[in-house]
């Protein structure tokens, strides 16, 4: 049978659709090909990072200070690459950078710019404050600038030599508040009864759905630590500024007087009281910055610098940093393994503490025959109460295979937080660590009002009482109340055990640390619940002589998951080729992304959510502190 003229029409049509559909698959082809190629030759294509003479190091900090980088590699070097600002910075990386510095002729300042700092707990703040006092005692200056100083951003201002602020900025203090929203008439009006079982008559996790207001109890011991904390930042300030204590609290004191005065001028306000040392424009810095370092014209500020990420760089790439190495890979080594974050049941990524994962880091540091003894860097409110268990025992076991183990606490050690720290030989808090909070609660929320405001209605049957009890649309009977309620005294009065056993307390004492209540670093040592106040390289220091280990004869590691291959090969592809990768990846990605306001708000409303489940706890039991988050 011939072909017609229509046959032949639509086998042209078919046959050219799919030349045009095949030469666009080569096309395609051919690009991604293209791009693999050029992130690849950049990636072997050697970096030169040179550090020039009559440098100022510019320590910039992105977003909070952290002990631990959330998420992975991969996923910061993609927000990279998208032009997003970093959410967090590595404190230990400033306080690297610094101390290189202090020793380098090549650096001849250091410029502060706290302008994307937020926070990061008061704690990190006193960290990166004490390494400013240190790198000052070089000779080197520290110049801080800022169009305006948050109270956190002013607190390692105040440590450098000269404190520059814009002449439309402002200093703002304002002491330290804890104030918390209620739902309990929101939650009423929505007919939906949230069951909260809570350990500890100072446990004030429930107070949020249960109250209208702070309980007087909760106000007592919140009064404590808020003014053992503002005592500690108020010396901190003073102290570097040369000004009396109560100067700061007059500052914020006499805030609107002082503004009527100046007509609302915020920036003489600061100049007025010794707060900053002058009011420069930006390009008036640069003006200063040349007088103490070269000038460099390309820049935008019109002053020689380097940030730090490019200086530790430089630094881990130069030889003699490469021979160190080299010399301290077969010494002993002191592990530090950083607990970051809620504690969850299971695997999780760095930021937060997964029994499983968080145990296997642990567990690889005993089985390490180079490991001679082991830091643990706590900075956590807590969580599950399962998993806090789960990790407890790990760490016992690190304890008791003959290692010294040695508890350093960050910003936060509470609840869940401090159930781990209770494995510690020793326990180091920071002055202004929010410690204690031992205390358990549970949390079920029913919608049955709800439900039957709009028609609805539960029945059925079951094999026994208990069955279906924990569904949310049904009232929860009293019985399964009382079960939850027995479920949780009985964590409780296990982790009240191991607090008296541990730290040695008797009745009285551990009567005066329970039920829930916070403490400072301070009252924390006063009360048994810490051997000492230090940092993190205290404990190091105190590990290493536990374990009989001399000053320099041994090698701190930070234990981390590490990447599979595939992930190294993403990472070098993506990350390793340097400034010219990544602007290749954002060309290739867009730099849109996520607002800095939407992220905070999901990442509160997925808080929300982990609370109302327990942390995934399968008791249903969470030992976790709300009100131990503060800058």
């Amino acid at each position: 049978m011939s072909n017609t003229p229509r046959s032949n029409f639509f086998v042209s049509l078919l046959r050219g659709a799919w030349r045009a559909l095949d030469g666009l698959r080569r096309v395609i082809h051919l690009v991604i090909l293209l791009v693999l190629a050029l992130i690849v030759l950049a990636v072997l294509t050697p970096t030169s990072l040179v550090v020039e003479e009559d440098s100022a190091l510019v320590l910039a900090p992105s977003g909070r200070l952290v002990d631990q980088l959330s998420g992975s590699p991969i996923d910061r070097t993609l927000a990279r690459a998208q032009g997003l600002p970093p959410q967090e910075t590595l404190l230990r990386d400033l306080i690297e950078a610094l101390e290189s510095a202090r020793e380098d002729k090549r650096i001849d300042a250091v410029v502060l710019d706290l302008s994307r700092l937020t926070g990061g707990g008061l704690s990190k703040l006193e960290e990166f404050a004490a390494a400013l006092r240190v790198f000052r005692e070089s000779g080197k200056p520290v110049i801080a600038y800022g169009e305006g100083f948050s109270q956190a951003q002013y607190l390692l201002a105040a440590q450098a030599d000269e404190v520059h602020l814009h002449p439309a900025g402002g200093v703002v203090l304002q002491g330290f508040g804890y104030y918390l929203s209620f739902y309990r008439r929101a939650l009423d009006s929505l007919l939906i009864d949230l069951n909260v079982v809570t350990v500890g008559d100072f446990k004030s996790m429930g107070e949020p759905y249960t109250r209208d207001d702070m309980s007087e109890g909760e106000r007592e011991v919140a009064r404590a630590w808020l003014a053992s904390l503002w005592e500690v930042y108020r010396e901190t300030v003073s102290s570097a500024r040369g000004l009396e204590a109560a100067e700061l609290d007059r500052y914020i004191s006499e805030l609107l007087p002082s503004l009527e005065a100046l007509d609302g001028d915020l920036a003489q306000m600061a100049l007025d009281a010794g707060i900053v040392d002058s009011l420069l424009h930006r390009d008036e810095l640069g003006e200063r910055m040349r007088e103490l370092v070269a000038a460099d014209h390309e820049s935008i500020d019109g002053f020689r610098g380097i940030d730090h990420d490019t200086y530790l760089a430089a630094q881990r790439a130069s030889n003699a940093y490469k021979r160190e190495a080299k010399r301290m890979r077969g010494a002993d080594q002191v592990a530090v393994i950083t607990a970051a974050g809620m504690i969850l049941p299971g695997d999780q990524a760095p930021g937060s503490i997964g029994s499983d994962s968080t145990a296997r880091l642990v567990r690889q540091a005993r089985e390490d025959d180079r490991v001679r003894a082991m830091v643990l860097r706590i900075d956590s409110g807590g969580g599950s109460a399962f998993a806090s268990e789960v990790l407890l025992r790990e760490l016992a076991q690190f304890r008791d295979s003959g290692k010294p183990l040695v508890v350093s606490m960050g910003s936060i050690a509470a609840s869940g937080g401090y159930m781990i720290a209770l494995a510690g030989e020793q326990i180091w808090a920071s002055p202004t660590t929010l410690t204690g909070s031992i205390g358990v609660f549970s949390m079920f929320p029913t919608v049955q009002r709800g439900l039957d405001r709009l028609g609805i209605s539960n029945d059925g049957v079951g094999t026994s009482w208990l069955a279906g009890q924990f569904r949310p649309d049904r009232e929860l009977d009293e019985r399964a109340r009382r079960a939850i309620e027995l479920t949780a005294g009985n964590f409780y009065d296990r982790f009240v055990g191991a607090v008296a056993e541990r730290r040695g307390l008797n009745g009285q004492q551990i009567d005066a640390v329970t039920e829930g209540r916070v403490f400072s670093g301070v009252q924390a040592l006063d009360n048994g619940l810490v051997d000492a106040l230090g940092d993190l390289d205290d404990a190091v220091a105190s590990v290493a002589a536990l374990a009989g280990l001399e000053p320099g004869s041994f090698r701190v590691r930070h234990v981390e998951p590490e990447l599979t291959f595939m992930q190294r090969v993403a990472l070098g592809m993506l990350g390793g080729a340097g400034e010219p990768g990544v602007a290749l990846l954002r060309a290739m990605m867009g730099a849109s992304g996520p607002t800095n306001l939407l992220q905070g708000l999901l990442l509160r409303l997925e808080r929300e959510v982990l609370i109302i489940q327990a942390f995934g706890d399968p008791r249903g039991v969470a030992a976790y502190c709300l009100v131990c988050e503060i800058d």
